[in-house]
């Protein structure tokens, strides 16, 4: 891949991400592990405190 595409992506994904609620990127999450390592993956629930988001403001 040349650095132009890989820039591209690299843009892109990071929008993305940043589209996403928690939940949201939860799912994502699980669905591009479970593309990349299929059997070897197992999703689980998210535990600790929900008030608290992953994104810093």
């Amino acid at each position: 891949m040349d650095d132009l595409s890989k820039a591209f992506y690299e843009y892109n994904f990071k929008d993305i991400i940043r589209e996403r609620t928690d939940t949201q990127y939860e799912e994502f999450f699980s669905k591009v592990m479970k593309l990349k390592y299929k059997d070897n993956f197992m999703p689980c629930q998210p535990w600790g405190r929900e008030q608290k988001s992953w994104r810093r403001k």
